[in-house]
């Protein structure tokens, strides 16, 4: 699994094939202890990354349990 971000601040989590087949296989993913060591890692990385970017308008973008409402971004 890999983070990409995008230069429009996307962020793609990329599967390998086999990562793929073992989802199918399983319908879940699941992580050694260090594996969910460099998930934080990266993920952390990405959410810094993105603070760091993040446009004016979504700073004070706030979000609520169970509530999927895409943020206006222009």
């Amino acid at each position: 699994m890999k983070f990409v971000k995008k230069k429009n601040g996307n962020v793609d989590i990329v599967f390998s094939d086999e990562e793929v087949k073992i989802f199918t296989k399983t319908q879940k993913l699941t992580l050694t202890p260090i594996a969910v060591r460099h998930f934080e890692n990266n993920l952390m990385k990405v959410i810094a990354d993105m603070h760091a970017t993040l446009p004016e308008n979504l700073k004070e973008a706030q979000s609520e349990d169970g509530v999927d409402n895409e943020v206006p971004t222009k």
